[in-house]
């Protein structure tokens, strides 16, 4: 009977000891609750827009498209187009979701490593193997030999080539314009295009129909068949479309404040 009484006395005993050990842990942590969401909100706080699209050095645009990224490592981005009214504000005119490369974005990229570039550029032209959807975008319909080349000699320049192209440009160093689905309409993006042109730094990065699966891209940016038409349509040489691409921080930083 005695060591009944102990046991129970002891089991008393150590149910105070995890009570009271329950507590002061409970107040230890309750303290920390407003130092955790201050934590938080200061770090949603940090990655939001700081920028308006008045704020970028565009020059005579009158239409941008923005797509922003919310890290350098984000495959699914927002895309918005925006255009001036005739009091010169910015107005917006679709919003959308759309993908960019593999590995992100990236202010530095270079051939093959699988990012779109940041940065603000502006637009060669339109293309691709349907007809002309409707925009006022130079357009260029594709043909079986139409080549977006990057090797050394005719680096990211469109070149037409009717025999086997892994003989002439070696596998790899070519985008085939008229058999990749995606490319049934596109933009070409003046990016590392010209007398000024960069050999390796990127070439053949378009504004495309996005791969159905979601997944990035070689570094082009991607959105819907639907919204890209519409876009195209949308696009006036004569308003000088440009393309502003970056993470959150990298557009605010991009931004005249």
């Amino acid at each position: 009977m005695f060591m009944k009484k102990l046991f129970h006395l002891n089991n008393k005993k150590l149910f105070f000891k995890v009570l009271c050990l329950s507590v002061v842990v409970y107040l230890l942590f309750a303290a920390n609750i407003p130092n955790i969401s201050i934590s938080v909100k200061a770090k949603v706080a940090s990655s939001s827009n700081k920028f308006a699209i008045k704020d970028f050095a565009l020059g005579k645009s009158r239409q941008v498209i923005l797509v922003q990224a919310s890290s350098a490592s984000s495959v699914h981005v927002k895309y918005k187009t925006y255009e001036k009214d005739s009091n010169d504000n910015w107005k917006l005119k679709l919003s959308t979701i759309g993908v960019v490369g593999k590995k992100g974005v990236s202010a530095n990229r270079h051939e093959g490593d699988l990012t779109t570039p940041e940065g603000i550029y502006g637009f060669l032209f339109a293309f691709g193997r349907a007809s002309n959807p409707g925009t006022k975008m130079q357009y260029r319909k594709t043909h079986p030999g139409d080549y977006w080349v990057s090797t050394r000699k005719q680096y990211n320049l469109w070149v037409k080539y009717k025999s086997n192209p892994n003989t002439k440009f070696g596998r790899g160093n070519y985008e085939d314009l008229y058999a990749t689905s995606l490319y049934k309409y596109a933009a070409a993006l003046d990016f590392n295009y010209g007398k000024n042109k960069i050999i390796g730094k990127g070439s053949a990065i378009f504004m495309h129909i996005a791969p159905h699966s979601g997944r990035g891209t070689a570094g082009c940016i991607g959105i819907s068949e639907k919204s890209l038409v519409k876009v195209l349509k949308w696009m006036d040489p004569k308003k000088n479309p440009k393309i502003i691409i970056g993470t959150t921080a990298y557009l605010n930083k991009l931004a005249k404040h």
